[in-house]
């Protein structure tokens, strides 16, 4: 993890069954291994609050861990005075679009990495995806981000 992330865990039994990380990262819609030229290091760009690695166990899929771990790093996004979250999706598996969807995430597509940039990297093409934090849930996501950090995540 670099500076300014987080990692959440959630531990069930002492093990691992869920995690997602939250960090803050340029609001580019870069992925690594993106081969697309930097930015001039003089022009100014808009840092957000950014979700990765969002996995939870196949045997606990479909129970609401993810939900609630993606809840807990919009939580902190939030207590971090951020006002959206921004995340990848890969764009070939319909199941975890939808999932985004029904979080009230939307996708980006002008973000969306070119073929070449692909084809030189050999990464899959993810979508860009944003879900603005509204004022009346933020105090509700830093309560989940809280409660997650207390117990642990000891409930799956």
């Amino acid at each position: 993890l670099g500076a300014g992330s987080l990692m959440l865990c959630a531990v069930e039994g002492g093990s691992v069954v869920g995690v997602v990380e939250v960090s803050i990262e340029p609001r580019d819609g870069r992925v690594p291994g993106d081969v697309r030229p930097l930015h001039p290091p003089w022009a100014p760009r808009e840092r957000v609050a950014y979700v990765s690695n969002l996995a939870v166990v196949s045997a606990l899929r479909g129970k609401g861990l993810g939900r609630r771990l993606l809840r807990a790093a919009e939580g902190l996004a939030a207590r971090w005075g951020h006002g959206e979250v921004y995340l990848h999706a890969s764009a070939d598996q319909p199941k975890l679009l939808r999932f985004y969807a029904d979080q009230d995430y939307a996708p980006l597509p002008e973000f969306d990495a070119p073929q070449w940039v692909l084809a030189l990297s050999g990464r899959e093409q993810t979508r860009y995806h944003c879900r603005p934090l509204d004022s009346r849930d933020v105090e509700s996501l830093a309560a989940a981000a809280d409660a997650m950090r207390r117990t642990g995540q000891r409930r799956a």
